[in-house]
């Protein structure tokens, strides 16, 4: 199945290599993030860095993921966050909103880790009844932002209809495991297309994103090829954010960063292309998660 990154690889890159100890790091980090007690999720991260959950690294390869869970770890990787911040004469100097950022990221990914979240390594019904109208959303509107003008269905309303409802319904199959149309439908409203094709969705054994691509070529954005789809998702949203459009619980953190303003993901702007989904999300995280 051909996927956006290779998550096995990635994880293995991550736990050969050795933990970064440096005895001031945690003292330094402790000192700089009262500065975000206001935020929901500083009394969990503060939880976990007195567990000693988090673990720090330096990896020595650039991959597009910057915090990891591995058992009971929060693996983090500071040459992503601020190389010069932790390498820099010997000193530590990391700007604290992105550490703060790494570590809520990671206390996220290590909270749907729980039963309620996730049963057996599959997502449970809560999850995604919770979340994935919500990340249909907003990648909906990511993919419409990028395609639909240069493919020129905007002024089509059927297309545009079509478009969202193929896109949901993938995201459903794919991402969320949703074995069937109508609970997909049932899950989330941008699905309202009733064309025979959304079926094929859901009727084929693997769906990965060259059927999407494929698809959509052969029926809406006449054309696309999956190099320049993939291409256009890379440089315009960034290596880092390749994980929210393949695993949900990534999904979840990272447009979680965004919301918040990220300072290490540096595409806040895609906010303005679904600012109520983005701020709906923000509310889920906070209520649900961080209760």
């Amino acid at each position: 199945m051909t996927m956006l990154l290779d998550t096995t690889k990635i994880g293995k890159i991550f736990i050969e290599e050795p933990e970064f100890f440096n005895p001031d790091l945690i003292n330094y980090i402790s000192s700089s993030l009262p500065t975000f007690k206001s935020h929901y999720g500083y009394r969990k991260v503060m939880n976990y860095l007195d567990e000693g959950a988090y673990k720090f690294k330096l990896l020595s390869k650039p991959i597009p993921v910057f915090t990891l869970i591995q058992n009971d770890d929060i693996i983090i990787d500071l040459n992503f966050i601020d190389k010069l911040g932790v390498a820099y004469k010997g000193n530590i100097n990391i700007n604290p909103r992105a550490i703060y950022e790494a570590m809520l990221c990671g206390a996220i990914l290590q909270e749907l880790r729980k039963p309620q979240w996730v049963s057996s390594k599959e997502l449970t019904d809560k999850f995604i009844k919770t979340f994935y109208p919500h990340i249909s959303d907003i990648l909906i509107s990511i993919f419409m932002k990028l395609f639909a003008k240069k493919y020129g269905i905007l002024s089509d309303e059927a297309k545009v209809e079509e478009f969202q409802s193929v896109t949901a319904a993938f995201i459903g199959r794919y991402m969320f495991k949703i074995q069937s149309l109508d609970i997909a439908k049932s899950l989330n409203d941008k699905i309202t297309s009733t064309t025979d094709l959304m079926g094929d969705i859901f009727s084929v054994k693997d769906v990965d994103y060259n059927f999407y691509i494929d698809f959509i070529s052969e029926n809406i954005l006449f054309g696309i090829k999956s190099r320049e789809f993939k291409n256009t998702l890379f440089t315009r949203m960034g290596p880092q954010m390749i994980p929210a459009f393949e695993l949900p619980k990534y999904s979840v953190a990272l447009f979680t960063l965004l919301a918040f303003n990220s300072s290490i993901l540096n595409i806040n702007y895609i906010k303005s292309w679904n600012k109520s989904s983005f701020e709906i999300l923000d509310k889920l995280v906070e209520h649900h998660i961080f209760y």
